[in-house]
């Protein structure tokens, strides 16, 4: 997700609202009962030096490291500002 001249604060938010409501859903499923589904979030800012490429780079480091840390969470790139925010999400049940 692309959110351009969004704040990194606003995509925090953003991110952070979305993996709430993917959390409060409860799915049923025949023969395993209720299921919670989550979901981790990478933001990465936009900078002026950085390549499309790197930028997707960068949000997809933030995620797998998202997940490596317990999932469903949220984690920024050391370089998160104001600007342009990526958002490269993963969502599981």
């Amino acid at each position: 997700m692309i959110l351009p001249g969004a704040t990194g604060d606003l995509a925090v938010r953003l991110a952070e609202r979305m993996r709430e409501a993917i959390a409060a859903i409860v799915i049923d499923v025949e023969g395993r009962g209720q299921v919670r589904p989550t979901a981790s979030f990478g933001l990465a800012e936009g900078l002026p030096a950085l390549t499309v490429t790197e930028l997707l780079e960068q949000a997809d480091q933030c995620l797998y490291r998202a997940k490596r840390s317990g999932r469903n969470r949220v984690e920024l790139s050391p370089s998160m500002r104001p600007g342009i925010a990526l958002m490269d999400t993963a969502a599981r049940a």
